[in-house]
């Protein structure tokens, strides 16, 4: 007989690397998440939290520029109406001419289809960490009515325990309505990205931490994939297109 077939020996199975998400940028830059070991072992939903992490700040910063290329988009397409006689203008916009390739329906798309895929992976991280909050709630809830029921009263230590449960399970759905903070802005930029070559997408409002208790929180995000998901369809068929 070996040691082996006398102890157990523990093993604690480490989680596959996830696959790291990565978003192309106007121009044909390239954000990537990376995996933060710091904060132990990476899964699916820490790397979409720190490629969105980047990404918000990212798209801010481009905010003025897009704003700014909009307009030379439409200078550009009205000083090429034969009616306006306006070489010169049209001369000077042609010198910036390989941005409007960046800025055709086919040139945003693969930019908008990323956004749009990180938000709804994100969003089902936070569905996840609701439902996991209602159950532990639900457990909780049992456990209190079991100790009720018994003959004998409870510990302390139980009762303290089943106490910070409670209250952890609080602060969890607190946590996962917070959240939803940084989805605003990024919306209003693939609005704005949408509107400069006019893809009609129907996106889900930008308010998705307004509901009045989890259930609904949680009806609402399912709501909001499905209306992204649809979103990416119709973007995606533009860039195959």
């Amino acid at each position: 007989m070996t040691m082996a077939d006398t102890f157990e020996i523990p093993c604690i199975k480490l989680p596959e690397p996830p696959e790291i998400p990565s978003i192309t940028l106007i121009g044909g830059a390239k954000l990537s998440a990376f995996l933060d070991m710091s904060k132990g072992m990476p899964n699916d939903c820490q790397v979409t939290m720190n490629l969105l992490g980047q990404l918000a700040p990212t798209l801010s910063s481009l905010a003025p520029i897009l704003q700014i290329l909009k307009v030379i988009v439409a200078i550009k397409d009205f000083a090429t109406n034969p009616l306006v006689n306006g070489p010169d203008l049209i001369a000077a916009i042609g010198g910036i001419s390989g941005l409007f390739v960046s800025l055709t329906p086919a040139g945003l798309a693969p930019t908008i289809v990323g956004i749009l895929k990180l938000l709804i992976s994100f969003i089902k991280c936070v569905i996840t960490l609701l439902k996991s909050s209602i159950s532990l709630k639900a457990d909780i809830a049992l456990a209190r009515a079991d100790l009720d029921l018994s003959i004998e009263p409870p510990s302390l230590q139980l009762t303290a325990s089943l106490d910070c449960a409670a209250a952890n399970a609080e602060i969890a759905l607190e946590q996962a309505n917070a959240m939803m903070g940084p989805i605003a802005p990024i919306m209003d930029i693939i609005g704005l990205l949408t509107g400069i070559v006019g893809i009609e997408v129907g996106l889900p409002s930008a308010d998705l931490s307004a509901a009045a208790d989890a259930e609904a929180a949680i009806t609402q995000l399912e709501e909001a994939v499905t209306a992204l998901d649809e979103a990416v369809s119709v973007v995606a068929a533009i860039a195959g297109g």
